[in-house]
């Protein structure tokens, strides 16, 4: 078999596309924030204190947002799927320390 055939220039849209796919029929357990986001907070949690706005770039149905301000932060989410974006405006967008989300753009320099 010719494995050219299947190879894909992972560009932006294509991520974006996929992504936005996985968001609407994917098995959001699979997730890696999801999985394993809680222990990676908590190992964080030996060597900082939670406080303040952070960021969760890439963060899909914004699973590890969710565990930031359960620990008492403000977090901005960005993602390259708007699908993923709205499904956590859904569940999040209602909490005061939510602070919205970005749509992720290349930047062109």
């Amino acid at each position: 078999m010719d494995k050219r055939a299947w190879q894909l220039d992972w560009t932006n849209e294509h991520v974006r596309r996929f992504w936005d796919w996985y968001s609407r029929t994917g098995n959001q357990e699979l997730y890696f924030s999801k999985m394993v986001g809680g222990d990676l907070l908590k190992t964080f949690a030996r060597f900082c204190k939670f406080s303040g706005t952070a960021v969760d770039l890439g963060a899909g149905p914004g699973y590890l947002t969710e565990a930031l301000i359960a620990k008492g932060m403000t977090v901005w989410a960005v993602d390259i799927s708007t699908d993923s974006l709205a499904s956590l405006r859904a569940r999040l967008g209602g909490n005061p320390q939510f602070a919205g989300t970005a749509l992720y753009q290349e930047a062109k320099i």
